[in-house]
């Protein structure tokens, strides 16, 4: 273990949590979420930001690639020099549920 630069207890984790969607968010899904917020931060249609995302999507997903990898092309798709903060933000705009 000593190889990872510090002792096995550092190695654990404390807690590790599942959201399936609905449970800890008031929405359908991450995905609706973001996309909705980086359309009111962009002024353009949630459908033109989804169509930018897709084909990003499932790497994504799939944890084969990074938002940033993928954020100029995001960018470009959709016409606009987005800083990569904003992305952050829509994340953060995820509703909770209170229960």
């Amino acid at each position: 273990m000593s190889g990872y630069g510090g002792n096995a207890a550092q190695l654990f984790a404390r807690a590790v949590l599942f959201d399936f969607d609905g449970v800890l968010t008031t929405d359908p899904s991450g995905s609706h979420t973001t996309v909705a917020a980086l359309a009111r931060m962009t002024g353009l249609d949630g459908d033109r930001i989804w169509a930018a995302l897709q084909p990003f999507n499932h790497d994504l997903l799939l944890g084969r690639t990074t938002h940033a990898a993928i954020w100029p092309g995001f960018c470009a798709a959709i016409g606009q020099d987005v800083p990569i903060e904003r992305l952050h933000d829509a994340f953060a705009a995820t509703p909770w549920t209170r229960r």
